[in-house]
């Protein structure tokens, strides 16, 4: 068996613009065909799967909706070798929902505290 990481999922739904992520995305997909053919068994956690659609959807990164988040994701999940198929639907399912909650005042409100895109919080500060 094959635990999928969140990068396996990216190379697979987003759009490659390098030679490198090129090849990298026509192995992903060789490996999902070869799940859906049976031949391969791949799993993967809740955490991975939350973490592609925060990756997915953030602006910084990709900015996709969940409607099409779930509609790139679901179509893996359901593959015939997957095996967390069922848990991995319900993780799908919350991490779009939790999506449509966050509210622009709560992001911004962590940018002011200095949580931005690469920057971390100084050391002994939880």
């Amino acid at each position: 068996m094959i635990f999928l990481d969140t990068n396996v999922f990216l190379r697979a739904i987003v759009e490659p613009t390098t030679p490198e992520t090129q090849r990298m995305a026509r192995e992903m997909r060789e490996l999902f065909r070869s799940v859906q053919r049976g031949e391969q068994e791949v799993t993967t956690t809740e955490v991975v799967l939350h973490e592609v659609v925060y990756v997915l959807a953030a602006k910084a990164h990709f900015g996709r909706t969940p409607a099409d988040i779930a509609a790139d994701l679901r179509p893996i999940l359901r593959l015939r070798g997957f095996a967390a198929a069922p848990r991995a639907e319900t993780a799908l399912s919350a991490g779009a929902g939790a999506l449509r909650g966050l509210s622009k005042t709560r992001l911004r409100r962590r940018h002011r505290c200095g949580l931005r895109r690469g920057k971390r919080a100084p050391a002994g500060n939880p």
